[in-house]
């Protein structure tokens, strides 16, 4: 992986064409193998992790893109998701081969296997706790393990077809997840009840994003939709259908989202108004997976086109934290 290349596209220092459409990358990582999920990972979040169709992953420095070490040994599928553990020196993958994996981000050593689920695992949450985390199975079941024994702890049940995403509350008692009959449910992570039910959806919903004040949560849809849901009282707050076959969301602070289509796009959306501020185009296959950057400026998309593009968020939606050094690397 030689690392990101900047385009040579004429656009601004916000990366963008003009309008609500037309943005385009700023850099571009043209790979080997399709990407299906990416994370930002380390002790100062300074790498990301992308989950290959091979069943390997790559750690790739997060403002040049160069791939510092490979993941292998551990998957013989697809990965389909990564989680880091809260102390960013170890990272959960999981995979269409049934299992997950636990990996140490210095060597790229598979430390534990994680075996339990009889389908494709889909997703994986971390707990608040730092030793637990939460995946999610095509065989309709959550399950929460033990990080460092390989324990399956609880086994989270009750509804027919696939969970297809997770979320983590941040207060970390309860998790939602979603599911193919297009229900979204809360669940006590310690109880392993069922607290609430979400109706609405009325196909597969196959992305969930935790808003920050911990009191709303976004659900979006195979059919196009985005649902802003109340955790306390169920109630659907907001509700917009957009244009594509949603794959991946991910929150921008408190007000904006990002969502990923199989469409090859990637659109920014106010979430008060479900204005649609941005249409990032440039991938030529479907767009699995976003992740935010810590500056709070740009996002990472990895897609089925072996790509994985380095975006810049328009101003509106930026958030700027005291603690992160912003413009590295040519980023500004």
């Amino acid at each position: 992986m030689a690392g990101f290349v900047q385009n040579d596209d004429g656009t601004g220092d916000d990366g963008a064409a003009g309008g609500t459409g037309g943005a385009a990358s700023v850099f571009t990582y043209d790979g080997d193998e399709n990407y299906h999920s990416v994370a930002i990972v380390g002790p100062n979040r300074e790498f990301f992790v992308c989950g290959c169709q091979d069943g390997t992953l790559r750690l790739c420095d997060i403002y040049t893109g160069v791939c510092l070490l490979r993941f292998i040994g551990g998957h013989t599928r697809r990965v389909t998701a990564v989680a880091m553990s809260l102390d960013g020196e170890r990272l959960v993958s999981a995979s269409w081969d049934n299992t997950l994996c636990l990996w140490d981000i210095a060597t790229g050593a598979c430390i534990q296997r994680f075996i339990g689920h009889t389908s494709n695992v889909t997703a994986v949450a971390m707990c608040f706790d730092g030793v637990h985390f939460v995946s999610a199975s095509q065989d309709g079941t959550l399950r929460l393990w033990h990080i460092d024994t390989g324990v399956c702890v609880q086994v989270y049940e009750g509804h027919a077809g696939w969970v297809t995403a997770v979320a983590m509350r941040f207060g970390g008692r309860y998790f939602v997840s979603a599911h193919t009959n297009g229900l979204l449910c809360l669940w006590d992570i310690t109880t392993g009840n069922r607290v609430r039910e979400f109706e609405g959806h009325t196909r597969w919903v196959t992305a969930v994003a935790m808003l920050p004040n911990e009191e709303h949560f976004v659900g979006s849809s195979v059919d196009g939709t985005h649902y802003l849901w109340e955790i306390a009282t169920g109630n659907r707050v907001s509700q917009f259908k957009g244009p594509d076959d949603v794959r991946a969301v991910a929150m921008c602070g408190d007000e904006y989202l990002l969502s990923t289509s199989t469409y090859r796009t990637v659109r920014l959306w106010h979430i008060e108004t479900w204005d649609c501020v941005r249409v990032y185009e440039g991938h030529t296959g479907i767009v699995y997976a976003v992740a935010m950057y810590p500056d709070g400026q740009h996002f990472v998309s990895a897609s089925y086109d072996r790509t994985l593009r380095l975006w810049t968020l328009p101003d509106c939606a930026r958030v700027f934290y005291d603690d992160v050094e912003c413009c590295k690397a040519g980023l500004e």
